[in-house]
């Protein structure tokens, strides 16, 4: 737990009131525990012993000039613990692994599965956890995913964890209360509270983008941390921030678990991601082209390519087709798609749902395995101009 000398801390915090009403106690009876007034503060206490500090260091051979100490200064450091970092880090001694990063994480299974971000430990030679009650225990890398940002840890507890519960993204709603909780700036753990700003956020970072914004304080060091709803439930991982500041502005960006349970069950019992793949090219419908297909609306993913032998292209698409359906899951537009055939087992049969000539027509496509030479591939047969769009 970093030391922070002497200096002026603001601390604001939001919390709901909530007061015992005399006449609902006379309906339910003598109440045997007092409700508390502090709902926020009491939800916290319940789960921040389930997130932990994420501590990684490199070998000093493969850093460059240790000599030389990081001169970017917020107004908030001062000098003194400056300097006091710069020669505690001399007086370690040559071939002492040091630290280079400081991130969040939390656990999710009580035998010491720990969840983080891919960059957090990207490359990193010793990773370490810290609890909430200070303990700290070293930690080997199960497995990691970049395309959606996800690393899984293991730590040999002691004893049995606390561990996270898991929401359901999926039924998140503009302006419901969230909690964040991580280590910003490596002061240790902390909590900060907001709303949901927005859903399905394309930030261009990914082929799988559909983040969930919130304006609850995310900063340098809560990366891989959760974002819980009020009911205690992770319901995303705290990703990244939009700040021409580099500090919080209330733009804050997290990876729905909707999209990473998958992602973690996969890394956890292969150590690597399978993910779907059928080999085609899509984009939104352009309202447009919209009329000329006879589609009542641009909700859909357009066929734009075909890779040539590929399971889409044997299972009958057509550039032009509109899938409104994938595997039972609906398809609203590309972005939809991309993330609904990555998620499906690869090596099964699906079932597609497309219209074509503005008439419903269903179709079986084996789904592959996505492998980098498949997402090198160029499809072919493209009949309109280009759109943002992803292989898929």
């Amino acid at each position: 737990m970093a030391r922070i000398a002497a200096r002026t801390l603001i601390a604001a915090l939001c919390c709901g009131f909530l007061a015992a009403s005399p006449a609902l106690a006379q309906k339910s009876g003598p109440l045997t525990e007092k409700p508390s007034a502090e709902p926020l503060a009491d939800l916290i206490d319940s789960i921040i012993d389930t997130v932990v500090i994420i501590s990684t260091s490199d070998n000093p051979s493969d850093t460059a000039d240790l000599g030389v100490p990081n001169l970017n200064l917020s107004p908030d450091e001062p000098l003194d613990d400056f300097f006091r970092d710069f020669f505690d880090r001399q007086q370690r001694g040559e071939g002492t692994p040091m630290p280079t990063a400081e991130g969040s994480g939390f656990v999710i299974d009580p035998s010491g599965i720990v969840v983080t971000n891919y960059h957090v430990v990207e490359d990193s030679d010793r990773i370490e956890v810290t609890f909430n009650d200070g303990s700290k225990l070293p930690a080997q890398v199960l497995g990691r995913d970049k395309d959606v940002d996800i690393a899984v840890l293991k730590v040999k507890p002691p004893h049995p964890l606390k561990a996270a519960k898991f929401g359901n993204s999926d039924q998140l709603r503009m302006g419901q209360t969230v909690v964040a909780l991580g280590n910003p700036f490596g002061v240790g753990l902390s909590a900060s509270s907001g709303i949901i700003s927005g859903r399905n956020r394309d930030m261009r970072t990914g082929r799988y983008d559909n983040f969930i914004q919130t304006d609850a304080s995310i900063n340098k060091g809560n990366s891989g941390g959760p974002l819980f709803n009020m009911q205690g439930e992770v319901i995303g991982i705290n990703t990244a921030i939009l700040s021409p500041t580099g500090g919080s502005v209330g733009i804050g960006f997290a990876v729905p678990v909707a999209t990473v349970q998958p992602v973690i069950a996969q890394l956890e019992r292969y150590g690597e991601v399978r993910r779907g793949y059928i080999g085609l090219r899509v984009q939104d419908v352009p309202a447009d082209i919209a009329g000329r297909l006879k589609l009542k609306n641009t909700e859909g993913a357009m066929v734009a390519g075909l890779v040539k032998d590929a399971p889409a292209a044997k299972a009958g698409l057509k550039v032009g087709d509109v899938i409104v359906s994938f595997d039972g899951k609906e398809v609203t537009n590309s972005r939809v798609l991309q993330r609904v055939v990555a998620d499906t087992a690869p090596d099964r049969d699906a079932e597609l749902v497309i219209l074509r000539d503005g008439k419903e027509t269903r179709l079986r496509c084996h789904v592959a395995r996505l492998r980098e030479a498949a997402m090198a591939e160029t499809p072919k047969g493209d009949s309109e101009p280009a759109r943002p769009s992803g292989d898929r």
